[in-house]
């Protein structure tokens, strides 16, 4: 008789913390906009504040990217809510779970590209046009507000077709990145070569030629103002008419090998000289040989004139 009253005991009061247990459910699709799913997560219809602590700190598992989904086993998540203490959620065979997302916004890349060339073109801009050649393919990305820079451009000059790099961050955090194509088209007056030249030859004024370009038509880097090429010296032939660039040129060197030169040293306040001769010809900022007249070493010097050399100590 106990033993019988016992399990009706058991039995009615089992019934009843089960009946006071919540019977929550995980529908078989919903939406997040973090980067991990947690078991809270899979109930949306149930209050935050109702659910039990561990819930919200039980990461089950990375969520899509934006604009995507993907499908979670229920046999794995009801094995995760009983581990966490909930076993009674009912849970579907398979639960989707969908990321909500926005393409990026490539005008605000155009512009970005856009204010990176007037921001270092050397020209007005009423004389220059952005041709966009090519955009990335748009990409979804979080909802909220968005910023864009310009990771890389051009290094040397500005005309011509060069790829930007665009990154768009959102909470200060890179979400994606995109390549543009641009093309810079500015007209010019460059310097071609008045006649056919050796190697080694000495510009003067009389063999430029300026003619008028768009400088998105040419390759290389040319040189457009004539004074500074005037005086320096052909790293290689060049053919009538050819294009003069930055690289056709080479300072002439103002310190010849076997020349006498001063050594100088230089640091806080300290000054050493001594005296060395040349084992390399070199031009104003080269880096050259000499030989210290004292000491017969071979040490390594900055160019500053014809007659002196800065080492370091």
């Amino acid at each position: 008789m106990g033993l019988l009253f016992t399990l009706l005991l058991t039995l009615v009061f089992g019934a009843v913390v089960w009946a006071a247990s919540p019977r929550w459910q995980v529908p078989e699709s919903l939406s997040v906009n973090q980067d991990r799913i947690s078991l809270a997560d899979l109930l949306p219809d149930v209050p935050r504040d109702v659910l039990p602590a561990q819930l919200a700190e039980t990461f089950i598992a990375q969520s899509p990217e934006p604009g995507r989904s993907r499908s979670l086993p229920g046999a794995l998540l009801r094995k995760q809510f009983a581990a966490a203490g909930v076993p009674q959620v009912v849970v579907p065979a398979h639960v989707t779970v969908e990321r909500p997302g926005w393409p990026v916004d490539l005008e605000m890349g155009r512009q970005a590209v856009v204010a990176y060339i007037r921001e270092r073109a050397p020209w007005p801009a009423d004389r220059y046009r952005i041709d966009f050649l090519r955009e990335p393919t748009p990409v979804m990305i979080n909802a909220g507000p968005v910023t864009v820079r310009v990771l890389q451009g051009p290094k040397k000059q500005l005309a011509g077709t060069h790829t930007y790099v665009v990154e768009y961050r959102q909470e200060g955090r890179r979400e994606v990145r995109g390549s543009f194509n641009v093309r810079v088209h500015i007209e010019a007056a460059i310097q071609v070569a008045a006649r056919a030249m050796p190697r080694g030859t000495v510009l003067a004024e009389t063999d430029l030629v300026s003619k008028q370009v768009d400088l998105a038509s040419i390759r290389g880097v040319p040189e457009t103002d004539p004074a500074k090429i005037v005086g320096a010296r052909l790293a290689h032939p060049l053919q009538e008419g050819q294009l003069i660039t930055v690289d056709c040129c080479e300072p002439i060197p103002i310190v010849r090998r076997g020349d006498a030169v001063v050594l100088v040293a230089r640091r806080e306040g300290l000054v050493v000289s001594a005296f060395g001769v040349a084992r390399e010809d070199g031009a104003v900022g080269e880096m050259i040989s000499i030989e210290n007249v004292s000491s017969k070493q071979l040490v390594h010097g900055r160019v500053e004139n014809a007659n002196t050399v800065a080492v370091s100590f």
